[in-house]
């Protein structure tokens, strides 16, 4: 009975040792190995809600992210821009999905309108102002209404290498792209052009300069001066009247015609 009892045993581990192992197979859903394995637009809008809008708005719609690229989220992420490395669990499939979401593209149900016609503006608009609305406008308002009109190349690249009030975060923007946002913030001054004072009456200018020495106006003794004589007095200093050499021959003559009888 032992014997058989063995020999059976020994019969069982020879099959088993003869059966082929079964290797497990590999699934292609690997978000980190397979990159091919792309997920939509609605996936990227869950993905943001969970992920995002805690700090960048709870409507994706009006988020203060909407442009930014995978790579731009890519970069925040893989250098802690305020605080984002915690994300590094997002893979690079789900990255391109939240990009995917927060694509200026809008959907063809927008008053009827064409999808195609919002992008056109947005591309025609100055690359300058898209760069600026996408990353500045959070801080410094409307570029209509910017804090930041007529910053120059070098103001902003220093703000962002010295992370002045955090705009280190920024640091992804290219050189190119910096002076695009510069050159969108030139305003031009505006002269402003003060109208002209109105000329003195000869009158007045008789008053400021002749009566303290002729008398007033309606008694001097001065009454049919003509232009020519009152100059001549003025060229010759006669009376101390050289101290009127600043009058112009205009004012002057304003002068002889308030004079005249």
């Amino acid at each position: 009975m032992l014997y058989l009892k063995l020999f059976t045993l020994v019969n069982i581990m020879l099959l088993a040792g003869c059966m082929p192992t079964q290797e497990p197979e590999q699934t292609a859903l690997d978000f980190g190995e397979h990159q091919s394995f792309t997920l939509s637009k609605n996936d990227g809008v869950i993905l943001y809600n969970n992920n995002c809008s805690r700090c960048h708005g709870i409507d994706i719609n009006s988020s203060t992210k909407l442009g930014r690229s995978a790579d731009q989220i890519t970069n925040a992420i893989d250098l802690n821009m305020g605080g984002m490395g915690e994300y590094s669990f997002l893979s690079t499939a789900e990255i391109n999905a939240i990009a995917l979401a927060l694509s200026p593209i809008v959907s063809d149900s927008i008053n009827g309108s064409d999808p195609l016609s919002v992008v056109d503006e947005m591309v025609a608009a100055s690359p300058g102002v898209e760069l600026y609305q996408t990353n500045c406008m959070q801080c410094h308002g409307d570029i209509s209404v910017s804090t930041k009109h007529n910053k120059t190349f070098l103001d902003i690249q220093n703000a962002i290498d010295q992370n002045i009030g955090g705009m280190g975060e920024y640091s992804f923007l290219t050189l190119s792209e910096v002076e695009q946002i510069a050159d969108a913030l030139v305003v031009e001054a505006v002269a402003v052009v003060e109208p002209a004072a109105a000329a003195p009456t000869g009158a007045e200018l008789y008053n400021n300069n002749c009566m303290s020495c002729h008398g007033s106006l309606d008694l001097t003794n001065k009454t049919g001066s003509s232009a020519l004589q009152i100059q001549q007095a003025i060229d010759s200093n006669k009376g101390g009247m050289g101290k009127l050499s600043n009058l112009t021959s205009e004012e002057v003559q304003s002068i002889a015609d308030a004079l005249a009888p």
